[in-house]
């Protein structure tokens, strides 16, 4: 994982840190390209499916649970979290993310504009959980790069989060390359987590968002998708789409995102489709993410089109990030590291 800032936000969390407010390599081999609209429709023939447009009865099965109730945002979102929690568990409490995407200049709708001449930002985010009877370590890492993989703008959060409190500190990053973080500390806020609650938060967070912020997405507002479930030999897909596009369109246009981060505004796009993938134990594997005609905003407004994927696996070196963020969070805690403190770590495997 440690090349995902090679090619070099805000996060969403980081905004909210700041706030002083609660927050919200590869498990698979397939690349960002498999994500097309076309291999979705394709792999609809030969596979089982239930769809929310025809609701399917609840099952013991947390993902029928959900199909069934993506038409109620509140009965969804629970379903989600559930289905967060039983994928952090799954990896005791030690997993981590990686997400890449791009993002084109808008020319047309569909997956021919995903060529490389149309691209003008590159994306990233990765995240490690570490999870242990103490504590909870957690770092989340988030930027965006130009067409020639200059990196305009880098954040992250790292934070501790034990059963009697929490310490987050929210950094800038200058520069990831050459396997060292290196940055300055723009904040430093305590009890701001729930030992509880946070690893399943925060991979929620991680999956939506990469690179980016967005007002609108399915985790808090499934009824504007439709949801179509499919199982197949080595587990199951879930495949997302808005279900009426000027009702996306005008949820989206009443909600902001409070940050001066990257941030895609929805209210005008033509498109949207994800793909949620799950082991055969209904275990979170990776999620991919298709947008178009989105307005995108950090230096200038451009409006674009959009695709990621976040793959979701077990933290690879546990001494070693255990090593780096445990003594980064030491130092905080310790007051030897505070608001405006210059820092250069070592980056994890």
């Amino acid at each position: 994982m440690k090349n995902i800032f090679k090619s070099s936000g805000t996060l969403l969390l980081c905004a909210a840190l700041l706030a002083g407010c609660s927050g919200s390599t590869s498990a698979s081999s397939q690349k960002t390209s498999d994500l097309s609209t076309t291999s979705v429709a394709s792999s609809e023939k030969t596979s089982e499916k239930t769809s929310s447009a025809a609701a399917a009865p609840v099952s013991e099965s947390l993902l029928d649970q959900l199909v069934a109730a993506s038409n109620s945002d509140d009965e969804a979102q629970k379903v989600w979290m559930d289905i967060f929690q039983n994928t952090v568990d799954a990896y005791n409490g030690k997993l981590e993310t990686e997400g890449d995407g791009e993002l084109y200049a808008y020319q047309t709708d569909g997956d021919t504009s995903f060529v490389d001449n149309n691209i003008i930002y590159k994306n990233g985010r990765k995240s490690g959980i570490l999870t242990t009877p103490e504590e909870i370590l957690s770092a989340d890492l988030m930027d965006d790069d130009d067409s020639y993989n200059k990196m305009l703008y880098g954040t992250g959060v790292f934070s501790s989060i034990r059963n009697d409190g929490s310490t987050s500190a929210a950094v800038n990053l200058t520069s990831t390359s050459d396997d060292r973080l290196v940055g300055k500390i723009a904040g430093i806020v305590e009890n701001s987590y729930s030992k509880d609650t946070f690893a399943a938060e925060n991979l929620k967070d991680v999956v939506i968002n990469c690179g980016y912020h967005r007002a609108v997405d399915p985790i808090a507002n499934a009824s504007l998708y439709d949801f179509d479930l499919t199982s197949h030999a080595d587990g199951y897909e879930l495949k997302l789409k808005i279900k009426d596009l000027d009702d996306f369109k005008a949820k989206a246009a009443t909600l902001t995102v409070s940050t001066d981060g990257p941030t895609l505004l929805l209210n005008e796009i033509t498109e949207e489709n994800f793909i949620f993938k799950f082991d055969k134990n209904g275990i979170l594997k990776s999620v991919g993410n298709n947008i178009f005609h989105a307005l995108y905003t950090l230096q200038n407004k451009e409006y674009v089109n959009v695709r990621n994927i976040t793959e979701i696996e077990s933290l690879d070196d546990v001494d070693d990030f255990q090593q780096i963020v445990g003594s980064f969070m030491s130092e905080v805690e310790d007051k030897k590291l505070t608001e405006g403190s210059d820092f250069n770590i070592e980056d994890w495997e």
